[in-house]
């Protein structure tokens, strides 16, 4: 078993968006990193973005959320949720009205 190779602290948003169905907890995120230090990942992406880790990870999955509700009408939200690596409708339900205050219907075209 090979030792995964340090990735530098500026692709860390790319990482997220590409993993982004299996990464749910700052600990995951840093392991795709390739650090193993949770607690030094965290003052690092501090330090670049300005902001916490778990704030930045909101930010982005919430985002895919909306790209993917407004966009797609089709989409379900169990397909949604499982894009953005929740395990269903309930949870997305939860994460969107927690970071935004709007269940996540409130993102679909045409939604006021």
């Amino acid at each position: 078993m090979h030792k995964k190779e340090k990735k530098p602290i500026e692709s860390a948003v790319d990482v997220l968006k590409q993993h982004i169905s299996v990464i749910d907890r700052v600990s995951e995120w840093a392991e795709k990193m390739g650090s193993h230090n949770t607690k030094k990942f965290s003052r690092q992406i501090r330090d670049h973005y300005g902001v916490r880790p778990k704030k930045l990870m909101t930010q982005i999955k919430l985002q895919r959320v909306k790209d993917l509700i407004s966009n797609d009408e089709k989409i379900t939200f169990y397909e949604v949720a499982k894009e953005v690596g929740k395990k269903d409708e309930q949870a997305l339900y939860h994460f969107v009205m927690r970071a935004t205050g709007h269940p996540p219907s409130k993102f679909r075209t045409g939604k006021k």
